[in-house]
């Protein structure tokens, strides 16, 4: 593993075309017109495995990252068939927790800016974490 303070400032750059599996599923519609853009979930997918993609192939065997916080303005459609990309920038590192701060845009205009954070698990400990809350659920369900 690298020394992450040492990535502070990487940059990762990212570009998919708004395409059918881009754009929304129907939902986002008016008076049962649908309108073929990409929705604002697809741009949380593409922020979020940016910052996967920063951080994770140099932690240790093991590790991984995991979304914790995103604040976004999401202020522009685009429509499907234009190019998107996104800017992610690994800003600050403290302990485990990862900052990011980033801007999406298409080819005509900048639509979503914000920021990201994620925090570095074990692997392991995580999975035991998530097969505890399900026992713990099955047990409440049960009571």
């Amino acid at each position: 593993m690298v020394n992450l303070e040492d990535m502070i400032g990487r940059e990762v750059r990212c570009n998919v075309v708004a395409a059918a599996e881009h754009v929304g599923d129907g939902t986002a519609c008016d008076e049962g017109n649908f309108f073929d853009v990409m929705p604002t979930d697809q741009l949380l997918r593409l922020i979020e495995s940016s910052a996967y993609d920063c951080v994770n192939p140099y932690l240790m065997k093991g590790y991984r990252t995991v979304g914790v916080s995103v604040a976004f303005r999401h202020f522009a459609p685009t429509p499907s068939g234009l190019r998107v990309t996104i800017c992610l920038s690994l800003k600050v590192i403290e302990g485990r927790k990862c900052f990011f701060d980033f801007r999406i845009f298409d080819e005509v205009e900048t639509v979503c800016t914000g920021t990201y954070a994620n925090y570095i698990v074990e692997i392991g400990k995580f999975v035991e974490a998530v097969a505890s809350k399900k026992r713990q659920r099955v047990a409440f369900k049960e009571a």
